[in-house]
């Protein structure tokens, strides 16, 4: 059991205490969070343009999303507390985006 709890540890670095910052997050009216749906990606997985932002998920990149895909944010995305790019994402849909910098 404890092998199994280090190789998630490992698998998964940082993902509580990132976590840690979605708890009582709202965005455009809705939670963000359910207590294991929202994580870091890697920036270049999400695109913005004309008020769209399209999230494109490679497989490990997100433990909502295990096999990858392709999702469609439909709203402003928020700024993102730690500078990174973070997505909540709900069966299949995408809840909350928070990207570092300016949004």
């Amino acid at each position: 059991m404890k092998a199994v709890l280090l190789a998630l540890a490992i698998a998964f670095p940082g993902t509580a205490g990132a976590h840690d910052w979605y708890s009582g997050v709202t965005q455009n009216g809705s939670d963000c969070c359910s207590g294991h749906d929202c994580g870091e990606v890697p920036s270049d997985r999400v695109a913005c343009r004309y008020g769209l932002c399209w999230i494109t998920l490679k497989p490990g990149d997100h433990l909502m999303m295990p096999v990858g895909g392709t999702l469609l944010f439909t709203r402003k995305p928020g700024f993102s507390a730690d500078g990174g790019t973070h997505v909540c994402i709900h069966n299949r849909i995408p809840t909350c985006l928070f990207v570092g910098g300016q949004s």
